[in-house]
């Protein structure tokens, strides 16, 4: 009898609880008015901050979801107060549920970021997952740009971004949890990756004459559509942050050396100048997959010293010599001397940004943080001297795959 009426107050509460939500009016927002955000761009004019604001506009189709960019932007000694501004002026609410980038102006690099950034860690109403970029120049130039692939600028981006962060190695990553993180960590260490915005590669326009005697359509040797302004992105070079402000950056190469020993990777590719190929001095496009790293921090005779070990495997991809036929058929099998020059190259590619990034007080490596972590006792005294005094050595092995 007991169990009879306690399932009957269960049912009971559960009605109770369905037809409160259901009589409840939900503040819904009216799509009408709303303006749905996919991409920021955050830039600063004197003591006023610029946010652009990026929206995806659906565009109707029989064959495919289309898209169709527009920005509106605001100003505001804050930036909470330059995104409310833009609904005050054009009366949109701005949704930011949906914004999967920040791009942030050369402007907003020149002092602590965090300053900008602070507003987005705390509201509620932006994923943290949200992916940060520096901008080469102006974030707002991004933010309009006519992309030659996508219809919307910040597409082409995460595009960019989702590719390296799956299988490649060379485009530094980084959202704002992990900025945060970073951020406050005992070595203040982060990163951005930097986009520079590019005209699309355009063949140049032909100037003779068809069979028929007529002169060719100058518009022909323009790429799809024939617009004159569309670009692409380019991401391969990472800013480095210390505490916030911008300490140096990497380029290309030392982008894609550093990532390999800070996630995995499965197609990137190394140049390898001036190696003995089969008795050829040749360059070498090697391709590198299933990378394996450990650090290992140790107090040698009072000083710490960083151990990076990487393992990775190797394979020839293309050459620009031509080689005796019967080493096609050993491709996969890279020479014993060309492992050792790619070793080389990693390592003091390695050990060469850690030196300049010390000279920066960048702790590129994280040693006060893995001091904190692993030899605690120590930290309150080495904490301010650690990254001078510190060394790092760097053990790569690279082996032929099949």
């Amino acid at each position: 009898m007991k169990r009879l009426w306690k399932s009957k107050l269960i049912l009971l509460a559960i009605l109770g609880i369905l037809a409160f939500d259901l009589a409840n009016d939900f503040p819904l927002v009216d799509i009408k008015e709303t303006a749905i955000v996919v991409a920021i761009g955050l830039d600063r004019e004197g003591e006023d901050y610029e946010v652009s604001a990026q929206i995806a506009v659906p565009q109707a189709t029989d064959q495919a979801a289309m898209y169709k960019a527009s920005v509106i932007s605001g100003k505001g000694r804050t930036p909470a107060l330059a995104l409310e501004n833009i609904g005050t002026h054009t009366g949109w609410y701005i949704k930011l549920s949906f914004c999967n980038v920040i791009f942030l102006g050369k402007s907003i690099l020149e002092d602590d970021v965090m300053e900008c950034i602070d507003y987005f860690i705390r509201t509620d109403r932006i994923n943290d997952t949200v992916e940060l970029c520096a901008a080469d120049g102006a974030a707002k130039e991004i933010i309009t740009a006519t992309a030659a692939l996508d219809d919307v600028s910040a597409f082409s981006v995460l595009k960019i971004l989702e590719r390296d962060a799956e299988s490649a190695s060379t485009v530094s990553f980084m959202n704002l949890k992990e900025f945060a993180m970073g951020y406050y960590s005992p070595s203040g260490f982060s990163l951005m990756p930097k986009i520079k915005v590019e005209p699309a590669v355009k063949p140049e326009s032909g100037n003779g004459t068809d069979s028929g005697g007529q002169e060719e359509n100058s518009g022909q040797g323009e790429n799809s559509g024939g617009k004159k302004d569309e670009k692409i992105f380019n991401a391969n070079t990472t800013v480095l942050f210390n505490k916030g402000k911008a300490a140096g950056e990497l380029d290309e190469e030392r982008t894609l050396l550093f990532n390999l020993v800070r996630h995995r990777t499965s197609e990137s590719s190394v140049l390898l100048h001036d190696s003995d190929f089969y008795g050829h001095e040749a360059d070498l496009m090697i391709s590198l997959r299933d990378n394996k790293w450990r650090y290992d921090l140790k107090l040698e005779n009072g000083r710490p010293v960083l151990d990076v070990y990487l393992t990775a495997k190797a394979r020839i991809d293309d050459t620009n010599v031509i080689v005796p036929p019967h080493t096609l058929a050993t491709s996969y099998t890279v020479p014993d001397n060309v492992l050792k020059d790619l070793e080389e190259k990693i390592e003091s590619g390695l050990i060469g940004i850690f030196e300049e990034c010390r000279d920066n007080d960048c702790d590129v490596f994280c040693i006060r943080e893995r001091l904190y972590r692993t030899q605690n006792r120590y930290y309150e005294g080495y904490k301010d001297i650690v990254l001078q005094n510190a060394g790092v050595r760097v053990k790569a092995e690279a082996k032929s795959y099949k």
